[in-house]
C-alpha cells in the first residue's frame, strides 16, 4: 500500500515557473507545478497539476496505487481531517518508491522498486500479484502486474531513481581558457549524476547541455 501524508502550501501558476522547490522535508512542501514531493520511501513529481482553489494549509494523502480509474493514483485533500477534494493522477504522475534491494513479495496495490531504482507508469512484462521478484535484476526491464483475477492494473518500466528532477534549480559552472563563471540554471529533464543533461539559464532562458557533477552542480566545458 502506498500512503503518505504531505503537508502542503499552495503557490500560483506564475510562482510555479520561478519558485519550483524540491521537497527537503518528508512531511512539508509547497505545492507548485512540477513540484517534486520526496519522503523516505516515496518521491512523486506532479506535472501540470493545478493546485488553484485549494486552501493554503491542507494535507495531501496519496492513496494506494492502482485503485483509481485506469490504474491512476487517487489523492485526497484534507483540512482538519475532513476530505474537501478528491482527484486522481494517471499520466500526470511519475513516482518512485524506494525499497531495499532484496527479494520481496509484490503487493498488487504498491508501486515497487529497489533502492536507487524506480518504476515508471508504462510498458509491459507480466508479473502476477504475490510473485517474488529480485529487484536487482529488473533495471531496464518492463513488467506488468495483475490482480488475482488476471486483469492488469499497472504497467511499469524499471529505471534509475533520478538524482535531480525536471525543473530543479542548480548551479551551472562555465569553465574554459581564462574563464570561470557560475550561474543559476534549471534542469530540463530528470537525470542522474554523471549524465549529460539539458539545462536552461535562468537569466536568459538559453538552453545548453552540461555534465551533472552533483544534484546541485553541472559543468559546461568551454573550448578556447
Amino acid at each position: 500500500m502506498l500512503g503518505i501524508l504531505l503537508l502542503c502550501g499552495l503557490g500560483s501558476a506564475a510562482a510555479a515557473q520561478s519558485s519550483v522547490e524540491r521537497l527537503l522535508d518528508a512531511a512539508r512542501a509547497r505545492v507548485l507545478e512540477h513540484t517534486v514531493f520526496q519522503a523516505d520511501s516515496l518521491a512523486v513529481e506532479f506535472s501540470r497539476v493545478d493546485p488553484a482553489g485549494l486552501p493554503e494549509d491542507c494535507v495531501f494523502e496519496l492513496g494506494p496505487a492502482g485503485t483509481g480509474a485506469r490504474g491512476a493514483l487517487p489523492v485526497c485533500v484534507r483540512v482538519d481531517d475532513r476530505i474537501i477534494r478528491r482527484f486522481s493522477l494517471g499520466w500526470k504522475l511519475r513516482s518512485w518508491h524506494r525499497v531495499p534491494v532484496a527479494r520481496r513479495e509484490l503487493d498488487r496495490n504498491e508501486i515497487l522498486a529497489a533502492d536507487m531504482l524506480c518504476l515508471s507508469l508504462r510498458e509491459t512484462t507480466k508479473i502476477d500479484s504475490g510473485d517474488i521478484v529480485d529487484c536487482e535484476t529488473l533495471l531496464g526491464q518492463r513488467l506488468k502486474r495483475r490482480t488475482a483475477a488476471g486483469s492488469a492494473i499497472l504497467e511499469h518500466q524499471v529505471l534509475p531513481v533520478p538524482d535531480v528532477f525536471r525543473n530543479q534549480q542548480l548551479t551551472l559552472w562555465y569553465r574554459g581558457d581564462g574563464i570561470e563563471l557560475r550561474v543559476p540554471a534549471r534542469v530540463e529533464r530528470s537525470a542522474r549524476v554523471g549524465e549529460m543533461v539539458p539545462v536552461r539559464l535562468e537569466d536568459s532562458g538559453k538552453r545548453l547541455q552540461a555534465l551533472l557533477l552533483s544534484p546541485g552542480l553541472a559543468v559546461l566545458e568551454m573550448n578556447p
